[in-house]
């Protein structure tokens, strides 16, 4: 408020691409107790409550009907307890890894079928570009940074949000739409390599360290 809107930059995180050059040396899901013919569906991130996992999971509990051979797959540390017990009637088709190895990720990233961000707030995620810059199609929340990371149609499904007053915050993503996004995505292979094949061209030319650097540097240079 009050700043002159032609002096406002924005400058997105960036990662170095080439961090993402080394994988696992092993069989990803063999360590990890992956079956090999399953659709795998990946979260990464902490388990809390403001990452919607809620959400996640009550979609993902109407896709066995239409895909019984589809599998969730958690990385991250956080509160387990609560979602053992939101996912115990389909525990089996759930796997929680907890904190893994960067290099382990970075072969899920290339190993699973589609990733998944329902936050209910977000920033500029991390998460989020390690998925695009590793082609992951993704089906994310429309909120926040992750909007301004991902174009509906082009490199992911956002999903619409709506007010849900159970929680502290407020909104959440709508359960349905999740769930239709997902299957859609998990069916239709042809849209999964466009959108991976997008996902990698956005990150390359917006989601660089390089670029970030370079953009911080002309704001200093222009204040000369």
């Amino acid at each position: 408020k009050g700043v002159n809107e032609n002096k406002i930059r924005v400058i997105y995180n960036g990662i170095d691409p080439g961090s993402f050059d080394q994988k696992s040396p092993i069989n990803i899901k063999e360590k990890y107790g992956l079956p090999e013919n399953e659709y795998l569906v990946l979260f990464s991130g902490r388990i809390d409550q403001i990452k919607g996992l809620d959400y996640l999971t009550s979609a993902f509990e109407m896709l066995f009907k239409p895909i019984p051979d589809c599998r969730l797959v958690i990385a991250g540390n956080g509160d387990f307890e609560s979602m053992v017990k939101a996912t115990s009637h389909f525990s089996s088709r759930v796997s929680f890894l907890g904190f893994i190895p960067f290099v382990d990720l970075v072969s899920l990233y290339h190993e699973a079928t589609i990733g998944v961000i329902p936050s209910l707030e977000e920033h500029c995620s991390y998460v989020a570009l390690e998925m695009l810059h590793n082609g992951l199609p993704v089906v994310a929340s429309n909120l926040g940074g992750l909007k301004e990371i991902f174009v509906h149609g082009e490199n992911a499904l956002l999903v619409d949000i709506v007010t849900d007053k159970t929680n502290m915050y407020g909104i959440a993503p709508k359960v349905r739409q999740l769930e239709e996004y997902l299957l859609k995505l998990l069916t239709d292979e042809p849209l999964r390599t466009k959108f991976s094949q997008n996902a990698k061209k956005r990150a390359d030319s917006m989601f660089t360290v390089n670029i970030m650097t370079n953009r911080y540097l002309q704001i200093v240079k222009n204040l000369n």
